[in-house]
């Protein structure tokens, strides 16, 4: 799976939502996943002082059944975020236009493709929170060798810093004032200063960790993200599979010495911060800033999709109604939102639900329903009381739209309508933007 872009396309016939563990164990293996073995725990593990999961099955909730109406382009959706949105042109270049509620996308950036020949692919866009700088990775094919290729644009077009990596699969975080950007290479962070009118500063921090005394390998730290005062890095052991149950670590943004903690924090200021967009990885917007929970999801279980609601090591979970094919979920201001589908459809499509993992592990409040285009459906960004939703399965003539959901009221915006593509990657959800 990419960056890490988790956007409206996906190849035909493959479902487009995957539990969040599958996610994570993907993105340890190379683009071409062919021959990665990698072994996922899909149940919770309670600890001997922990009380068992309890089974809370979702009762299906009264909603609409009639098929939606035709989602329209451009209608205006008070308090909505602005959203940066690339596409790739016939030329190849990346455009990346702002999205603002009420209007259609307006161009505000377009970078050639990279140089040295050959092709590119698996491309990732991060807008700045600032809107004044973007970063391109880029997965770049020379000679038969694959290796992730990171490019810093400004808002005018200046290529500010460029490196090409010798792996694939980086994962990169804006600090919460744009001030940073940290690529995951993974053994070692790059922590890329920005200022204004002067050229940006890099450091490196080393996470990569010695053997044990028995020669066991440890694994080096993967990159979670920022605190929220912008001041502290986080990472887990990076396995390939589960970091929620392995170690995790903090250290200073500017660089410093390395410190395990027993757990992920949660007290205002220093607590996780909110990830500002979905590209790289589903690490972080699994977990809740406020209490350090984390959420995962597999569907397939006694023909059923099962949501895991973790603290550590111990956790519960629930179930949602029977014929439940595929999810998608996400922390969203300590509530879960997910998009999910239930067999037969009967012209239901995607539900967007509101999920109580707390007073009423499982209550379902249903938001909104969408059509169901084929393919598959994804959360792709979630911001204050808004989630970005993306439809289509990536097949030319099929489907393919971006839409934006108000979580108090269902109402919807259509932020990228339906597009003939030739692509699986013809656009992708670049971040938010200032609504200036």
């Amino acid at each position: 799976m990419r960056i890490d872009q988790l956007g409206a396309s996906r190849a035909a016939g493959q479902p487009a939502v995957r539990s969040i563990a599958h996610v994570l164990a993907i993105l340890a293996c190379p683009i071409v996943l062919s021959g990665c073995i990698f072994g996922i725990p899909l149940f919770p593990r309670s600890t001997p002082s922990s009380p068992a999961p309890s089974l809370a099955p979702v009762a299906p909730s009264p909603g609409p059944t009639a098929q939606p109406p035709p989602l329209v382009h451009g209608e205006s959706l008070p308090g909505a975020p602005a959203a940066a949105v690339w596409t790739i042109t016939e030329n190849g270049s990346i455009r990346i236009s702002a999205w603002h509620s009420g209007t259609r996308l307006r161009t505000i950036l377009e970078i050639p493709r990279p140089g040295g020949g050959g092709r590119f692919e698996n491309i990732r866009v991060s807008a700045a929170p600032t809107g004044n700088l973007f970063a391109i990775i880029q997965t770049v094919e020379s000679g038969g060798v694959f290796a992730d290729e990171v490019r810093v644009f400004t808002s005018t077009g200046e290529l500010s810093w460029t490196r090409r990596l010798g792996l694939q699969g980086a994962r990169a975080r804006w600090a919460p004032d744009g001030s940073r950007l940290v690529i995951d290479a993974p053994t070692t962070w790059l922590t890329i200063a920005v200022a204004e009118g002067r050229p940006p500063t890099v450091s490196e921090i080393a996470t990569n960790r010695p053997r044990h005394p028995n020669g066991a390998v440890t694994y080096p730290w993967m990159l979670i993200g920022f605190s929220e005062d912008g001041r502290l890095l986080y990472g887990a052991e990076d396995t390939g599979g589960t970091p929620w149950f392995r170690p995790a670590m903090r250290v200073a943004a500017n660089g410093g010495p390395i410190e395990p903690i027993q757990g992920l924090p949660t007290a205002k200021g220093v607590r996780l911060a909110s990830s500002p967009t979905f590209g790289g990885s589903r690490i972080a917007p699994t977990i809740d800033p406020g209490s350090g929970r984390i959420v995962t999801s597999v569907c397939g279980v006694m023909d059923a999709c099962r949501v895991n609601v973790w603290l550590g090591q111990t956790g519960t979970f629930f179930d949602l109604p029977s014929g439940a094919t595929s999810l998608d979920i996400a922390w969203s201001g300590g509530t879960l939102i997910g998009l999910w589908r239930q067999q037969p459809a009967e012209g239901d499509g995607f539900r967007v639900s509101e999920f109580d993992a707390d007073a009423r592990p499982g209550a379902e409040r249903r938001i909104t329903s969408l059509p169901y285009p084929g393919g598959g459906g994804s959360l792709v960004g979630l911001s204050d009381g808004f989630v970005l939703v993306g439809l289509g399965s990536g097949v030319p003539t099929d489907r393919m739209e971006l839409v934006l959901v108000r979580l108090s009221d269902g109402a919807r915006s259509v932020v990228q309508t339906a597009v003939d593509a030739t692509d699986v990657e013809t656009y992708g959800f670049g971040g938010w933007l200032p609504d200036s």
